[in-house]
Formats: structure tokens, sequence, C-alpha cells
């Protein structure tokens, strides 16, 4: 009885809520992404995936690979414009925030290349998939290389979780001259602030925090060194109120 009740109360409650300034204010109110029982999951989803060669996405598993159509237009549009590309040659990715590589599993299904994946997350993660001889075609680390130059840098659904996005880009874009940001969260209003993410009980229970940007913010501080392209998502994964928006940025330094 008290159990179905409990299911009611957080059914209700999917996707944003509350609002907050800074990061760690924001986290003592949920679970946060570090939870180990989270990442053991989302783990062991990720395995069984593999082995079974179907696809893992946010701990669920699925018989088709889930990916972004709009990442594929980016990396084939990279590729196009590329005048010495040479399919031999390795074609070296970032993926901040890749968890266990599923947008690698997925991906290579549609493009045949060369991959050099590299995949930064938190040291729970790198330690466990290190430990596994079933992703030995991605590099995990806990941090990025300072002095290494990728061909494209991709957040996919990762840079609004992160503690600290804006200064992780502002280290990356010293180096890197290519950006993909997916299922970004924004706003119209003209400070940065979070929000709690609820997840939809079919996912998991696991709360955390959000950045929503200031658009403004984005366009004309954080990236006025890149030209800038902006495209709407359709199909959002949550319902925003009417001065949030979900978009998908391609980033190109000028």
């Amino acid at each position: 009885m008290l159990k179905n009740i409990i299911n009611k109360i957080y059914k209700k409650k999917i996707g944003f809520f509350e609002k907050y300034i800074s990061y760690d204010q924001a986290l003592l109110n949920c679970d946060g992404y570090s939870t180990k029982n989270l990442i053991r999951h989302v783990y062991n989803q990720a395995k069984l995936a593999i082995k079974t060669k179907n696809y893992e996405q946010d701990g669920i598993i699925y018989n088709k690979p889930i990916i972004n159509q709009f990442l594929i237009y980016c990396f084939l549009n990279y590729l196009i414009n590329q005048k010495d590309f040479n399919v031999k040659k390795k074609f070296k990715v970032l993926d901040y925030g890749g968890s266990f590589g599923n947008l690698f599993f997925s991906l290579k299904n549609f493009i045949h290349l060369n991959f050099d994946w590299t995949i930064i997350e938190q040291n729970e993660k790198v330690k466990l998939a290190n430990k596994n001889k079933i992703f030995k075609n991605i590099k995990f680390k806990s941090s990025s290389n300072k002095s290494k130059k990728y061909d494209l840098v991709v957040f996919n659904t990762s840079f609004q979780y992160l503690p600290n996005p804006i200064e992780i880009f502002k280290k990356l874009q010293l180096k890197n001259n290519k950006f993909i940001i997916t299922n970004l969260t924004i706003s119209h209003s003209g400070k940065n602030y979070l929000k709690i993410e609820y997840p939809d009980p079919k996912v998991y229970r696991y709360t955390y925090p959000c950045w929503f940007f200031s658009e403004k913010y984005l366009v004309k501080n954080l990236f006025k060194n890149f030209r800038v392209k902006i495209f709407k998502i359709d199909n959002p994964p949550y319902l925003l109120n009417k001065k949030e928006k979900y978009i998908n940025l391609y980033l190109e330094k000028k």
C-alpha cells in the first residue's frame, strides 16, 4: 500500500523543478550524478547491451541504436568539408560525459570511420570501464589532455549536467575548433540557473542538477569566438515552460 502511494507521488513529478543559483546548492537537494548505485546500474546495463549486441541509453537496453540524428548530420557535414580526408586516417573524438560509450557503439553502425574515441567521465566510471576488456576500443579518462587537439568535441546531453561546464568549455576551446552540444537546456532569462531533474521512473529514480543557460550569455559571451548554428528540437525529452527550450548546437571557431 505504502509503495503504491510513493509511486503515485513520484510519477506526478517528472521533468524539472525548483530553481537554484549554484551547483552545490542544487546538489544538496537531489541524489546527484556521482551516486554509486546509479553508476553501477548503468555500467551493468551497458555491459549487458554490448554482450547481447544491443544498445544502452540511460540504463535502458534497446535492440536498435538510439541516436540523435543531428549528431549524424554534424559528423557527415564535417567529413564532407575535409579536403584531405582519408578513411584510414584516425578520426579523433572527445566525448565529454560519454558514460560507457553509448554514442560510440551507436554511431559506428552509421559511420564507418577509424575512430580514436576518448571519453571523459567520473573517476568511478573510468575505473570500471578500464577494468573490462569489453570497452577496449574506447579510451576512458577522468580529465582531458590539455595539449591534444581533437577533430570534434562532443557533449551529448552532458554539458548541462556538469558541475562546471563553462570552465571546461573555456579550457577546451584553447585547443579545439569544433564542438557539438545536444539537448542543451536554455532560457530567455539573463542569468544562468539550475533545476532538479526528475526522470521518468521507467528510466530510474535518481535525481540530479541541470543547468539552464541564458541564450544571450551563450551567444554573446561563452561562444563569441565561434560561428554558432542553432537547431531547434521538435520532440524534447521533457516539457519546459514558455521561457525555456532545448536546442542542439554546432560550433566552429571563426
